[in-house]
């Protein structure tokens, strides 16, 4: 039998694998529910900055969701987001459904990306760099390219990145509260 010739070298770095995470939810009922929540407990929404797990995941489906409650990942990361929305002419009754999608190579906190915290961050854009205003500044811009007058009805998002655990503590901790709690997905994927 041959002996192993490998030693271990305690600081070798070991790839961690990489998951894809997402987080699918419609904006005004997330909005509604978590505004909600505070509202019961006495708490003015516009100044709470703690939503407890249980509140934001009714709010928010998937992965994403509870990594980024628990913080099991990186705070800072590059996402895709795809938006479908209905929105109607209230004048004409027309309605138009649309689709948008917007991608970020550059690492941000999530409410950065969707442009709810102000920031300093500047992205690609054919070239040339700009300051990113978020996510929900560009929607805008991109509905009022469209002509008429249009409200919007629903707007459901898909949020979506890949990213690694901030360590096999933190995989464990996400897998066990995924596991705990079966509301908020089956099985233990990621």
């Amino acid at each position: 039998m041959k002996k192993r010739n490998k030693k271990y070298n305690p600081k070798q770095i070991i790839k961690q694998k990489v998951h894809k995470f997402q987080m699918t939810w419609e904006v005004n009922e997330a909005k509604r529910i978590i505004e909600l929540h505070h509202l019961m407990n006495g708490v003015d929404p516009q100044e709470s900055i703690h939503t407890p797990l249980h509140v934001w995941m009714r709010a928010h489906k998937g992965d994403l969701a509870l990594a980024l409650k628990t913080q099991t990942i990186p705070a800072e990361q590059s996402y895709h987001i795809v938006s479908r929305i209905h929105a109607v002419n209230d004048e004409t009754g027309e309605a138009v459904d649309v689709e948008f999608q917007l991608a970020t190579a550059t690492p941000m906190h999530l409410w950065q990306f969707l442009g709810d915290e102000e920031a300093d961050i500047y992205v690609e854009d054919g070239g040339f760099k700009k300051k990113w205003l978020g996510f929900n500044h560009e929607l805008e811009k991109y509905l009022n390219s469209i002509e008429g007058d249009y409200r919007i009805v629903t707007n459901h998002c898909c949020l979506t990145c890949f990213s690694s655990f901030k360590s096999f503590k933190h995989e464990m901790e996400f897998k066990s509260i995924k596991l705990i709690n079966p509301e908020l997905g089956l099985g233990v994927a990621a």
